[in-house]
């Protein structure tokens, strides 16, 4: 038995990245298992309402009344921004959209980038950890 600090983290992908929900789950397990103990720190998925941090995953749509109701909760929020776009299946005005409500908000909140899954697995846990230590 262990004493953890737990933190608690919503994970909300507003434009049905389904990938890279699955891959931040596993990324919050695999480091529960590798750093909980060790570091006494454990990380919990939990709901928007219950929530330590906002975790928000954002493609090439963006629902901004959803992103806002997160926003307001007052919980610290890292919002993760895909760069990689398919042509055939992406609206360039979607695109618009996004990067200017990211450029709205960008003093609000933690803004990173990710170029695909295999980065975003990279990146997630990086972000979520400056999160924990404040660096």
């Amino acid at each position: 038995m262990f004493q953890a600090q737990v933190y608690r983290i919503a994970i909300q992908s507003l434009s049905a990245i389904i990938e890279e929900e699955h891959i931040a789950q596993e990324s919050i397990a695999k480091w529960n298992e590798l750093h909980g103990e060790q570091d006494g720190i454990l990380f919990l998925q939990s709901t928007s309402d219950h929530s330590d941090l906002n975790v928000v995953i954002i493609d090439s749509f963006i629902d901004i009344a959803k992103v806002d109701r997160v926003m307001s909760s007052g919980r610290p929020s890292i919002l993760f921004f895909s760069k990689h776009h398919d042509p055939k299946n992406t609206i360039q005005a979607e695109l618009d959209a996004i990067k200017t409500y990211r450029e709205m908000i960008q003093n609000t909140c933690t803004c990173v980038d990710y170029e695909n899954t295999i980065d975003f697995a990279k990146v997630f846990m990086a972000a979520v950890e400056r999160f924990v230590t404040g660096s």
